[in-house]
């Protein structure tokens, strides 16, 4: 009895779910014809009249939603996939370390820095069957405790949603299914109410 009970309980939630993907899957299609019309049109513009801050204001919006729309899709994909498909072993701290080295120019542009700690490994080593990373960042208005709720589709601590900030709310989700598919788990905590960190083990 509690389990039919259950069944129907939880029955119009999937149905909602599956119906959120479907509804993103055909937007997210629907989408993509239109803006690349904009996009055409807008560069026929510029080559007719020459570039403007309108039209750059255009490709930076066009940029944006174009953006949006690919990381809608990756997340429907990644929902879809019952499992891995053609996994294979990598060198973690390798590929830690030249990821990382694509925002050096960034952070220093901003006058940030940041260190890293990461184990090389060599051929002797033997393969890990366990990895954790952490990343932390000090920032403001933070409380102690659990901060999971980042990884909510389409949340942002910005409630007011300015643009200028970046980001879509999707990007934690992307990476929160990713490990799982991995069989890891992503969190995010404030140790003292100073610093953000992410925390993953897999």
């Amino acid at each position: 009895m509690s389990w039919l009970l259950s069944k129907r309980a939880v029955s119009p939630l999937v149905s909602a779910y599956e119906k959120q993907k479907e509804f993103i899957t055909n937007a997210s299609h629907e989408l993509k014809t239109p803006l690349a019309i904009i996009s055409a049109n807008n560069d026929i513009i510029e080559i007719e009249n020459g570039s403007s801050k309108w039209i750059s204001s255009n490709k930076g919006q066009i940029k944006k939603l174009s953006s949006m729309i690919d990381m809608l899709v990756t997340l429907t994909k990644l929902d879809e996939s019952a499992k891995l498909e053609n996994a294979s072993s990598v060198d973690i701290a390798s590929l830690l370390n030249s990821s990382i080295e694509g925002f050096a120019p960034l952070a220093e542009a901003q006058g940030k820095s940041f260190n890293v700690s990461a184990h090389k490994g060599s051929k002797e080593d033997a393969p890990l069957t366990h990895f954790s990373f952490s990343i932390s960042n000090y920032s403001e208005n933070l409380k102690k405790g659990s901060y999971d709720i980042l990884f909510d589709r389409f949340y942002r601590l910005d409630s007011s949603r300015n643009s200028e900030t970046g980001g879509f709310g999707i990007g934690l989700s992307i990476a929160k299914v990713i490990v799982q598919k991995h069989g890891g788990e992503i969190k995010a905590f404030s140790p003292d109410g100073e610093r953000m960190v992410f925390r993953l083990e897999i």
